[in-house]
């Protein structure tokens, strides 16, 4: 991000929100450049199935509360979960 300054141009981190551990697993051996940390997906693993929303959303939340000091903006990709978009504002802690 240091080395992206000299553009002057604002950067989004892209999120795609994780619907299950194999989700995540998948991610990290089929997209280039994807990689999901073992944590994560251990917390969705633990999850139960009616409580996966629930974390993913924290999840996404955390993500982007930890990344705004250094991007100007977040791309969601929620994969059909558009009504969780609240709760991760609200996770990030921009609501």
């Amino acid at each position: 991000m240091h080395r992206m300054r000299r553009f002057a141009i604002p950067v989004l981190v892209g999120i795609v929100m994780l619907k299950s551990a194999g989700m995540a697993k998948y991610m990290n051996r089929g997209v280039p450049g994807v990689s999901v940390p073992d944590a994560i997906i251990q917390r969705l693993t633990d999850a139960p199935k009616e409580d996966r929303q629930k974390i993913s959303i924290e999840i996404c939340g955390d993500l982007i509360s930890k990344m705004k000091h250094c991007c100007q903006g977040a791309h969601l990709m929620t994969l059909g979960w558009d009504h969780c978009v609240p709760g991760i504002v609200q996770a990030a802690g921009l609501a």
